[in-house]
């Protein structure tokens, strides 16, 4: 029982300096890289909101790089834009990093987080 509770803690804890990583890497990307991918992809971000013009606080700033990640990862949007295919596939290495490896990493830790936390429910720890 000592060694579960033991990983269980090492788990949280983990997750936990995870987590911290990765909102340092969304606030990196969101005010360094944003700007970079927006003039990328100029012509495909046609929002719902004005983006241009929506403010330059962080959840705005985050909101946009949350639609570039969707351009970038969505297959079902690219099918319907054959032309934003070929604009992936020029998107910089690095750019295409920083745009979609903290969503990415942000979704790994709320799965282990959920997992953890219906686990230590079960067993007792929490």
């Amino acid at each position: 029982m000592e060694i579960t509770s033991t990983v269980f803690a090492w788990g949280c804890g983990a997750l936990i300096l995870l987590a911290i990583i990765n909102c340092a890497m969304i606030l990196y990307a969101v005010y360094t890289k944003l700007d970079a991918l927006e003039n990328h992809f100029d012509e495909w971000l046609h929002l719902t909101t004005d983006w241009r013009s929506s403010g330059g606080s962080f959840n705005w700033r985050a909101l946009r790089m949350a639609e570039v990640s969707r351009l970038i990862t969505s297959k079902s949007i690219q099918r319907q834009e054959p032309l934003l295919i070929d604009a992936v596939q020029r998107l910089p290495k690095g750019l295409k990093f920083w745009a979609t490896r903290p969503f990415h990493v942000g979704y790994f830790v709320f799965g282990g987080s959920t997992v953890l936390w219906h686990y230590g429910k079960y067993r007792g720890f929490l």
